[in-house]
């Protein structure tokens, strides 16, 4: 789990992730209780 300023920052983050090469890596929002995005 990252916590980045925006999801573009966080993609450039995960592509770094050694798995990234062989594999996918998912990005997305984490959500809280009221659907709202943390």
């Amino acid at each position: 789990m990252l916590d980045c300023e925006s999801p573009e920052r966080a993609a450039e983050v995960a592509a770094r992730f050694p798995d990234a090469r062989l594999s996918a890596v998912e990005v997305r929002p984490i959500m809280d209780g009221s659907g709202q995005e943390m």
